[in-house]
């Protein structure tokens, strides 16, 4: 089985591998501070090594809380993690990212005009929203499994696709075209 810093380490590499959709997804990434943290863990911990990419509209220290909103986009950065963060980050998870999300969550196809509007990396080339106000998360989810699924290696058996802390399943969204404007 792979270690937890081999699981943060290929969870990094499916990003930077789906480059394109993951600069709009992903708002901000902590990869050395994952790694670090991965190292530190302890792996009797029940989510050790999983790995989380956290929507903007949650608290996690050292990242500004903005909802995919430019009207927080200056606010403070966080000085503690959300209660949820917090307790995933107690049993052993790793937090990666910070995803993009509509507007304040307000919003069913996950448009964005602040930070860009995510993709959906499987359907490459065609104008198709991930959907939902997840929908960095549902683009870091759906890149882990396009990778997977395009060019498998050992390690894929051990990794697990980053999962958004806010939108459990958002994987299961079906792709919607874009509307034009």
């Amino acid at each position: 089985m792979g270690t937890v810093g081999e699981r943060v380490r290929t969870c990094i590499e499916r990003a930077d591998a789906n480059g394109e959709a993951m600069a709009i997804a992903y708002l901000a990434r902590r990869d050395e501070q994952a790694l670090a943290e991965a190292a530190a863990v302890d792996p009797s911990l029940p989510l050790a090594g999983e790995v989380l990419a956290v929507k903007a509209c949650f608290d996690v220290t050292g990242w500004t809380t903005h909802a995919g909103s430019a009207v927080l986009a200056d606010a403070q950065a966080a000085t503690a993690d959300a209660p949820m963060v917090a307790a995933l980050r107690g049993a052993g998870a790793i937090v990666l990212a910070q995803t993009n999300m509509t507007e304040f969550a307000y919003g069913a196809l996950g448009l964005n005009r602040t930070y860009g509007t995510p993709t959906t990396p499987l359907c490459p080339g065609e104008n198709r929203v991930a959907g939902g106000s997840t929908s960095g998360g549902a683009v870091a989810v759906a890149s882990a499994r396009r990778t997977s699924l395009s060019a498998p290696t050992p390690a894929d058996r051990f990794a697990s696709p980053p999962r958004s802390a806010a939108s459990p399943g958002s994987s299961r969204r079906r792709a919607v075209t874009r509307p034009a404007g």
